[in-house]
């Protein structure tokens, strides 16, 4: 009898405490987003599923955790400040819209070891003066097969703007399209202390007014240099349109070269400059064309290292400025 009262009172605690914690107050480490779906406590199995990453990222994911989607609707403005992935893999265009002034559809303030993933999302600026992706901080970022487009917002910003200030970010663009920006497609200005180790491959930026792609270690408007270096490998991808400065760009800080950019299998066409290296950053040039921009590649102070396997013709002018190319072999 004894033991019989024992554990009633066991279970009776045990009841007490699942009526005094809320619901949905254990995080998941996945969690599901529909248009059909509803924000509230509970919310993120597949059956009944929240409405906005926001809402999912605040008060049902854990760090680490996943939020998937299930199928097309537009999903809310996103601060992100932990490690998480948002995935859409084929439900539809899982959209994300910020045309007003102070909007940025998605903000990256997560840890200096977090990993973020971004993969099949569609940002939209709608031509107003919003702004695309910008990123603060992270250990590793990356983003496949999503659509910035049209974020006419006025500087800093753009379409993709990467703006570390401490620790080393490594950042992933694959399969991405990047297009008809203000003030830049991506641009990757690491200021601070903070170093930056790029790769973007397969990806197409185009019709941006600025830069395509701009690699600079001489820092975010207005926040100085970077101490640390940057270095970004692009491959098989496509910049063109680009006009107002070049369709790639790097440059470095004053002093030893800091800014890195390798370009492999790329094209760079209708800009106007194809590749441009400035104050001190180094641009290596291989197996890629140059073709119909106003100047082919432009020295500024900057280096251009060719391995002589390119096809630099058909620009109004192929060479700009003072300088030469380097030419290295390969190993």
């Amino acid at each position: 009898m004894v033991r019989s009262l024992a554990v009633s009172g066991c279970a009776a605690v045990i009841v007490a405490i699942g009526l005094a914690s809320p619901a949905g107050a254990a995080a998941l480490n996945r969690a599901f987003v529909s248009g059909h779906g509803v924000d509230a406590a509970g919310c993120g199995p597949p059956a009944s599923p929240c409405r906005t990453f926001q809402y999912v990222h605040d008060n049902i994911v854990a760090a680490n955790g996943e939020i998937d989607v299930l199928d097309a609707a537009g999903y809310g403005l996103l601060t992100i400040t932990k490690a998480i992935s948002i995935v859409n893999d084929g439900a539809g265009t899982a959209g994300i819209q910020a045309p007003n002034e102070g909007q940025t559809a998605i903000t990256i303030n997560a840890g200096s070891y977090d990993s973020v993933s971004l993969r099949g999302l569609t940002l939209d600026g709608m031509t107003g003066s919003g702004h695309g992706i910008i990123v603060n901080s992270a250990g590793f970022l990356s983003i496949a097969n999503c659509v910035v487009r049209n974020f006419w917002g006025s500087a800093p910003g753009g379409g993709i703007f990467v703006v570390p200030s401490v620790g080393t970010l490594v950042l992933t663009i694959t399969d991405t399209v990047v297009a008809d920006n203000v003030n830049g497609g991506i641009m990757i200005l690491p200021y601070g202390s903070a170093n930056l180790n790029g790769m973007i491959k397969r990806s197409t930026i185009t019709g941006n007014f600025g830069f395509g792609v701009l690699v600079s270690s001489r820092g975010v408007f207005g926040k100085g240099p970077t101490t640390g270096n940057v270095d970004v490998t692009i491959v098989d991808t496509a910049a063109t349109r680009n006009n107002g400065l070049a369709n790639f760009m790097v440059e470095s800080n004053v002093g030893p070269t800091s800014a890195w950019m390798f370009l492999d299998h790329v094209s760079a066409t209708d800009g106007t400059t194809g590749v441009a290296a400035a104050n001190g950053g180094v641009a290596r040039l291989t197996k890629s064309t140059i073709t119909r921009n106003n100047t082919g590649v432009y020295f500024a102070g900057g280096t251009v290292e060719s391995f002589q396997d390119n096809a630099i013709i058909g620009n109004f002018a192929d060479f700009g400025q003072f300088g030469a190319m380097t030419p290295v072999g390969l190993k």
